[in-house]
């Protein structure tokens, strides 16, 4: 069964400043029955020999680094002029397993000493998701946000629902489901970038015999991937079921008695992780926490004053203003980009509207999650949610009241702020409806 197959290899306008010639070997249906798919080609510098060869996802993902390590007399016989022309070949794998599907493009750059230059080629691929057997008891709820926009809040709310289990401790930030998609991502450190997925494991139980039989190292790139996928999996069910228990919650029965689906909830940020975990959940839920990147911007000021200049929410002491919101914007065009490429399937939900118009918000966002949304167990879950507050959830507060919170931008900045970050937003702003 085909897993990968290179569909197109788009090879881009040639940097003729800084390299004499490049070519990607890999061709247009070359396949795999495995998640990991070879890459080889060469490329050589002009002025500078080229260090290494990056395959990048279009995220920015390094996927694997190759060493020109493998001989090319033709690339020779090409430059005879170019001393480093002989060793410009490149070899290795990539393991797919994070990039999204049925579709996803890989990137092929190639490294100075002085740095990463422009890509060379973009390799277009169609690839299978994660085989498995198993079916999850819990399906996962993304929150993908950023701080100071009312997370807090929300995975409070959350918690207090029947059929989602949220590790019930502030700042509800456990990143159980993270760690073990984590782990699973970080097969790839056991696959080389070599032919052969054991090459120069650096284990010393890994020995050459084993590296050498090609049946095993086929058993790494796909059987094993998938028994660990479905262990990760298993794991974090095992886990929430846990916590839900704790609380009361018997959600193991509730998901075997309902078609109601029953979710664990975990906080996110915006990354590859994410593609995974749609991957291996086809019942995934994302919702897309947004709020004025302005009253953001306030509350992580006011949040930092309480912190006494520690480092909170990329805010250093001493730092300055302008890169300060030069590193938040580029937080939120990764949400951005998330859920502009999610659009169809995640949900969009303002703090705004959450904290303004609590009844209403919620029944709209748990029919997004099929969940039941009358009025009478709402009102039950906002006033259990509100009834538990402590010590550490008011610390956790930066503006006197709910109201006050919004639109807080408009009293708390100067001009010159209000004008930084009405530039810097602008796009974002008018995106989720701000402007």
């Amino acid at each position: 069964m085909k897993l990968i197959e290179i569909t197109k290899v788009q090879n881009l306008p040639l940097d003729r400043h800084t390299l004499l010639g490049y070519a990607i070997d890999s061709a247009p249906g070359q396949f795999a029955e495995s998640y990991c798919l070879n890459i080889h080609g060469w490329v050589v510098g002009k002025q500078q020999a080229i260090h290494s060869v990056l395959a990048m996802d279009i995220s920015g993902r390094v996927l694997g680094s190759f060493s020109l390590s493998v001989s090319r007399p033709d690339v020779a016989q090409r430059f005879p002029r170019c001393a480093h022309a002989q060793q410009s070949g490149f070899a290795g794998i990539i393991n797919v397993l994070g990039l999204s599907a049925p579709t996803a493009q890989v990137l092929i750059l190639a490294q100075t000493q002085d740095g990463v230059l422009p890509p060379l080629a973009r390799i277009h691929i169609r690839r299978q998701p994660v085989q498995l057997t198993q079916t999850a008891q819990l399906q996962p709820l993304i929150i993908n946000s950023i701080g100071r926009t009312g997370t807090t809040w929300l995975m409070r709310l959350l918690a207090e629902h029947q059929r989602i289990s949220v590790y019930p401790e502030y700042p509800y930030e456990a990143r159980i489901a993270s760690y073990w998609l984590h782990s699973l991502l970080k097969i790839h450190d056991i696959l080389p970038q070599h032919e052969n997925p054991l090459h120069n494991t650096n284990r010393d139980w890994l020995n050459a015999q084993m590296y050498q039989n090609n049946s095993l190292a086929q058993w790494f790139k796909r059987d094993y991937q998938e028994q660990l996928a479905a262990f990760c999996q298993n794991s974090i069910d095992q886990a929430y079921l846990h916590i839900a228990q704790d609380q009361g919650k018997n959600l193991r029965e509730a998901a075997q008695q309902s078609a109601e689906p029953c979710y664990f909830a975990e906080k996110f940020g915006p990354g590859y992780v994410l593609d995974l975990l749609w991957e291996l959940y086809p019942g995934t839920k994302e919702i897309v926490l947004v709020r004025d990147f302005r009253d953001m911007y306030c509350s992580i000021l006011k949040f930092a004053e309480k912190a006494n200049g520690q480092k909170e929410f990329g805010l250093e002491a001493e730092q300055d203003e302008a890169a300060f919101i030069n590193n938040t914007l580029e937080r939120v065009k990764q949400l951005a980009q998330a859920w502009q490429q999610r659009a169809d399937k995640a949900y969009l939900l303002r703090y705004e509207d959450l904290i303004l118009q609590p009844q209403a918000t919620l029944s709209r966002l748990f029919d997004y999650l099929g969940l039941d949304q009358s009025a009478e167990k709402i009102q039950q879950l906002l006033h259990s949610a509100t009834a538990q507050d402590t010590d550490k959830l008011r610390e956790h507060r930066t503006s006197s009241s709910v109201s006050s919170s919004v639109g807080r931008w408009q009293t708390e900045l100067s001009d010159a702020q209000k004008s930084a970050l009405n530039r810097a937003f602008a796009e974002y702003l008018k995106l989720f409806g701000y402007l």
